[in-house]
């Protein structure tokens, strides 16, 4: 999974970040008769400080006016071990960039991109 690249200079400072990261991930589906859940939790692996967190996302698709489908989307972090005292500034860039880049926000996108 790609990794994003856009951090601020004080944590590119602290950590060398990779291109891309192996992730593990459990998929879960859920369809109600009006809605479909989509929950997502995965680990990074390869970045630093992968392990100590699982980000879990949420999607709850929907019909919409005509034939138009709304997606409401949920990320939370779940932090497992805490940071050390040192990186304390990436626990808030990590949960920033995980609920704005998230896995199934791509899968959102790229859904709308295939119906357009």
């Amino acid at each position: 999974m790609p990794v994003p690249q856009d951090f601020p200079r004080a944590v590119t400072r602290l950590v060398n970040l990779p291109m891309e990261t192996k992730v593990s991930a459990v998929f879960r589906m859920h369809q109600q008769p009006d809605r479909v859940l989509l929950t997502v939790q995965f680990c990074s692996h390869d970045v630093p400080y992968g392990e100590n967190f699982h980000i879990h996302e949420t999607i709850v698709l929907k019909p919409g006016s005509g034939d138009s489908v709304d997606a409401m989307r949920w990320v939370e972090v779940m932090w497992i071990t805490a940071l050390p005292w040192t990186h304390g500034i990436l626990k808030t860039i990590i949960e920033q960039k995980s609920k704005a880049d998230g896995l199934c926000g791509r899968v959102v996108n790229a859904l709308k991109a295939e119906s357009a």
